[in-house]
């Protein structure tokens, strides 16, 4: 799973343009904090969502950033399920990202920040998955036509 999340990262790492991954630059304050879920819909209370926000709560202590990329996948797909690039953002930032469209399963979730550098545009990735959040993991939904 690991693999999977570190691949699709890097490409868009690529894809934003870092010239170097690097993960030795994090500053103390660099973390992800919290994961959890919000605003649920699930019109037949079967315990299966058509949609919710998955709320992110990140801490990035640097003014010498340039972007900030979120991407969420879950188990078994390369492709992220959600991305948010944000060209502004606070030292302590909480974002709010939703999920829908997913058949009927449950799914295992993963979350990679990844902060580009200002000059050496250099990027660094924080994750955080089912591992290590019991909020990602079994994460139930279902598409809208299922949810009546």
């Amino acid at each position: 799973m690991k693999l999977l999340i570190y691949s699709s990262l890097i490409f868009l790492m690529l894809f934003l343009g870092c010239d170097d991954i690097v993960e030795d630059i994090l500053l103390p304050d660099d973390r992800i904090k919290d994961c959890y879920w919000t605003n649920k819909i699930d019109q037949d209370n079967d315990g299966y969502t058509r949609s919710k926000y998955l709320v992110l709560e990140y801490k990035v202590g640097s003014d010498e950033i340039e972007s900030v990329l979120i991407a969420v996948h879950y188990t078994g797909n390369i492709l992220p399920v959600a991305t948010k690039r944000l060209s502004t953002w606070q030292v302590g930032s909480k974002e709010n990202i939703k999920i829908s469209g997913l058949a009927h399963n449950q799914y295992d979730f993963s979350v990679g920040v990844i902060i580009t550098k200002k000059g050496d545009k250099s990027c660094v990735n924080l994750v955080r998955n089912s591992s290590d959040d019991e909020d990602l993991k079994a994460q139930k939904f279902e598409t809208d036509a299922q949810d009546q």
